[in-house]
């Protein structure tokens, strides 16, 4: 029990007449207006209760809650601690807010981004509390990362929370959401993220725009809501977007939000589902609206039921009548592991169909938001997730709908993506890694959010054994640290940026991991502009229209292999590179420099101008090129052949149908060096002539591997898909690429940006190659010392350690 002494603002003077029974940092306070309506704010006090002494007369201090427009009266509330008489200890007379005008909001910074609203520049990393997050929990999360140096924030809506099936609206959750967030930082901004499918009343009403699976399997409640294909749900969801735009317009904290993302389902993302509710195996877009957007396009592309009918080689079809196909349609390829051109396009068209749907959804919903907005909030969401489903054999890149990316990457409404970490490459040891082609959208001015939803040593909700392998939990908070250094790296080294989720409940809580991340803050905060001390020599480079032309991702897929290599090794070659893609590589608005070496992966359909542009600008960079696996097998019409490959650069192959693990031994000029594919696959093209030299060849003397003068430029025809990282960093010496180091291990290095990170797997000591006249400062980790190009340090396995090249 408590005695009111004094009252003030934020200030509570009390005697302590009883301790309560226990100790808490906390104290609930109820808030209620003139009508009555209350709400309850669990608020974080200094001192905390088992600082409190029997018979002391103390100050307690407490954020005073945000309330919007009207009176309120505040009390304290509390199950364990009374105040006598429970008094009125403040009024709130909000009765003459003015919303502010909203702010306009932009990424800024070139390499080392920040958040700009009008002309305040503010710490782009934000956090965001998952669902299960309420009361103290949520506002002690809000404070641990205030007290980190965050500013930005983002907060959830859901249509079905606020939208009603009478047309009203009620917006108590979002408000009470924003309310924890500014009564605990005043200063903060935030980003909104709206789950932006349609309310199970709406889908009654709307039975042919509600998600349908292939078979009529029963679709997943979680993520299987309207058909992603649906014209309505475009135009009826701006009704409840409209309204939660106009309501944080009319609000005291219009001028703190700088964007809105939105999506489809439960789970935050953009998919077509691949699993029915019983989890077996199924593909939704099969409702009579996709079939309406399906035929829609394919009578865009066209014109008569003739040409489609000639097109699919399927007589009698018609525009209105044609079918789609199967969704395990390219579970196995035609071509061994390829399609096969024109008796595929069906396939084609309906994979196209797919990816479009979702990146034409995502560009309406922004384009809306910033009509409404007047172009002040940038707006985003979870897509693009080309170089993790290229490899994922769940969730495709070419029937789960991400293949758009470049629409989005293009278009004027998408200003910011998300995505996790990827799952498969963020173990201690491995690189960690961006599930889209992050320079497909930075080099076009858009930014790139990687979400940290790590799963710590100290994570509450400790999960199965199979999921804390999948996600990469470490064991120690050594190497929690490790991997928070490492996204950090890989985030400043890159351009994109990081943000917070704490899916694993409570996890960040820890000293140790707040001081880290507090740190990491400071360190970005503190870093100078970029003056280009770690040029960029490299590129990796995918092709977004060759993954309509193979079967779906497995273990026999070349592209799979071939992407699954790269992005999980590539880093341990210690070279800064951007990734990118053949459309990058032609787009000649992005004035994208020269790089010396360029690594393509399976570009499997290239057109005949696409083949004249890229050997003229291979040409005029003088650039050295490795082709992995079967480069131009494909026209968009017809293949694969070997003709097909032989009309690109010109080396004249024989494409064999066995299915083999193809295998060679490089010549000793090449390291003799033993490159074996991850698996077996089939076709393979096997080089025959018009080839300089032969660089690797199999047990029985068939060339594997052959380079070719074209000019000035330099390039290397392989039939694997996968080539170990000794002869890449081979083949990058000869072109004249700056590698960092003389050795290549298991370490993982991001390079770029004026900043050098090594994920060390191994311990030991460590040096780098720098280049003339550079020394390396130490700026994250436990190593803070200057080094030359030689010098050595101690590094432990599992850590990461940052250097600003100087």
């Amino acid at each position: 029990m408590l005695k009111l002494v004094e009252s003030k603002p934020g200030k509570l003077t009390v005697k302590v007449e009883k301790l309560p029974p226990d100790a808490s940092n906390s104290l609930r306070f109820a808030v209620q207006d003139l009508n009555g309506n209350t709400s309850e704010f669990t608020l974080r006090i200094t001192p905390s209760m088992d600082q409190w002494k029997l018979g002391e007369t103390i100050t307690i201090n407490y954020p005073i809650p945000h309330v919007e427009k009207g009176i309120f009266k505040i009390s304290l509330n509390d199950d364990m601690v009374n105040l006598q008489g429970n008094p009125v200890l403040m009024t709130l007379d909000r009765s003459k807010v003015t919303p502010p005008p909203l702010r306009r909001a932009t990424f800024t910074g070139g390499g080392r981004p920040m958040l700009k609203m009008d002309d305040e520049m503010i710490n782009p990393v934000f956090w965001h509390a998952p669902n299960c997050y309420k009361g103290k929990d949520l506002l002690d999360g809000i404070k641990n990362m205030a007290e980190n140096n965050f500013r930005s924030f983002r907060v959830a809506a859901k249509f079905d929370d606020f939208w009603k099936e009478d047309g009203s609206f009620d917006f108590t959750d979002f408000d009470m959401q924003v309310a924890n967030l500014l009564t605990v930082e005043k200063d903060a901004v935030f980003a909104v993220h709206v789950y932006s499918w349609m309310p199970e009343w709406w889908l009654a009403k709307n039975p042919d725009d509600l998600s349908r699976h292939e078979h009529g399997n029963p679709r997943d409640l979680w993520l299987d809501k309207q058909a992603l294909g649906s014209r309505k749900w475009l135009t009826d969801a701006e009704i409840p977007f409209k309204a939660l735009i106009d309501h944080i317009k009319a609000s005291s904290y219009a001028d703190r939000v700088w964007g809105m993302s939105f999506t489809e389902n439960n789970c935050g993302e953009w998919f077509w589902t691949s699993a029915d509710a019983t989890g077996k195996r199924s593909y939704a877009g099969y409702s009579p609206a996709d079939y309406r957007a399906f035929r829609e396009r394919l009578r865009a592309k066209y014109k008569t039921d003739k040409a489609l009918a000639q097109a699919w080689n399927m007589p009698g079809v018609t525009i209105d009548n044609a079918p789609m196909p199967s969704a395990e349609c390219a579970r196995k390829g035609s071509v061994g592991a390829l399609l096969q051109m024109p008796q595929d396009q069906q396939i084609i068209d309906y994979f196209e169909f797919r990816s479009m749907a979702l990146a034409e959804a995502i560009m309406h919903f922004g384009k809306f938001i910033k009509e409404q907005t007047d172009g002040k909030w940038m707006t985003g969401a979870y897509y693009g997730y080309f170089a993790e489903m290229i490899a994922n054999p769940r969730r495709n890149i070419q029937s789960n709908g991400h293949n758009g990316f470049i629409e989005t990457a293009m278009s004027p409404y998408v200003d910011f993506v998300h995505a996790p970490l990827r799952y498969t490459v963020r173990k201690t040891g491995q690189p960690g890694a961006m599930m889209q082609v992050w320079d497909t959208y930075l080099l076009r001015g858009k930014m790139v959010y990687v979400e940290q939803d790590v799963r710590t040593s100290y994570a509450p909700i400790v999960g199965s054994a199979n999921g804390k392998i999948y996600c990469g939990t470490p064991s120690t908070a050594f190497c929690d640290i490790g991997q928070f250094i490492r996204s950090f790296g890989m985030a400043t080294a890159t351009g994109a940026l990081n943000y917070w989720y704490d899916l694993a409940y409570k996890q960040f809580d820890e000293k140790a991991l707040n001081k880290a991340i507090t740190e990491l803050n400071k360190i970005y905060l503190s870093l100078a502009p970029v003056k280009g001390t770690t040029p960029c020599e490299v590129a990796i480079v995918s092709d977004r229209d060759s993954a309509y032309y193979s079967q779906y991702p497995a273990a026999d897929t070349p592209s799979t292999i071939a992407s699954e290599c790269v992005f999980k090794h590539f880093n341990e070659l210690a070279v800064p590179f951007k990734s990118l893609t053949i459309t990058d590589l032609l787009d000649e608005s992005l004035n994208l420099q020269a790089f010396k070496c360029y690594v393509v992966l399976p570009a499997l359909m290239l057109t005949k101008v696409q083949r004249a542009q890229l050997l003229a600008r291979f040409e005029k960079e003088k650039a050295t090129v490795v082709w992995l696996y079967a480069a131009g097998a494909f026209y968009p019409d017809h293949g694969p052949s070997d003709v097909n490959c032989a009309d690109f650069l010109g080396i004249k192959t024989k494409m064999s149908l066995e299915k083999t693990r193809a295998e060679m031994v490089t010549n000793d000029d090449f390291g003799s060096i033993t490159c074996i594919n991850n698996n077996e696959i089939a076709p393979l093209f096997l080089p025959v002539s018009g080839f300089d030299t032969v660089i690797g060849k199999n047990e029985s003397g068939q060339p594997m591997m052959v380079a070719k003068k074209l000019a000035d430029s330099t390039h290397y025809f392989t039939a694997l898909a996968n080539i170990p990282m000794p002869l890449y960093a081979k083949i990058l010496e000869k072109a004249g690429v700056h590698i960092y180091s003389d050795i290549v291990n298991t370490d993982q290095y991001w390079i770029g940006n004026d900043v050098l990170f090594i994920h060390a797997s191994t311990n030991g000591d460590k040096s780098f190659v720098l280049p003339t006249g550079r020394k390396a400062r130490g700026i994250a980790g436990p190593f803070k010392e200057t080094l030359k190009s030689g010098d050595t340090f101690k590094a432990r396995a599992g850590m990461t350690y940052g250097f600003l090249i100087e």
